[in-house]
């Protein structure tokens, strides 16, 4: 299958899915129904065999409908501020832990938009981007204290710079 033959499908099921989902636009079909709906109704094609529709805002208007989208919307936009205050605090302190927690947030969340499937069983890029963003929720200055220049020269365990 060649890419053209990829987004043309990709766009009948995401016609598919926004068309359905104006049918009921509020509050959507309900949870997890775009994968029933699919898997009864879509011909069976290489992109199409599995129970997503590969866009994970069309999957939520979908399944949840407008509310849903701004619900998601909402966290997403919380949860990478916040992912991108744990890199900057990571970078700034030279501390990988909180580098790594931020960096992670985004190629999960980049993955999880990209793809969909936020209720697929078994998701393990879903269930780690979730409990990834309750993670970055937290300000990292909780988690990794700042100590004061007189206290201590080091935060976590690389040395800083001029002390």
């Amino acid at each position: 299958m060649c890419s053209s033959d990829l987004l043309s499908t990709r766009r009948g099921l995401w016609d598919g899915a926004i068309t359905r989902g104006w049918e009921r636009p509020f509050l959507g079909h309900g949870i997890g129904t775009s994968s029933y709906y699919w898997a009864e109704n879509i011909e069976e094609t290489d992109l199409s065999r599995g129970t997503t529709v590969h866009s994970q805002f069309v999957e939520i208007f979908f399944d949840e409908g407008l509310v849903g989208i701004i619900l998601f919307a909402g966290i997403l936009v919380f949860s990478g501020f916040s992912a991108f205050r744990w890199i900057e605090f990571g970078a700034f302190y030279r501390n990988r832990y909180a580098l790594f927690l931020g960096l992670l947030w985004l190629a999960t969340a980049i993955e999880l938009i990209g793809h969909g499937g936020k209720t697929t069983p078994g998701n393990s890029s879903a269930v780690l981007f979730w409990i990834n963003s309750c993670l970055v929720s937290i300000r990292p200055e909780r988690v990794f204290p700042v100590l004061q220049d007189d206290e201590c020269t080091s935060v976590g365990e690389w040395e800083l710079e001029g002390a």
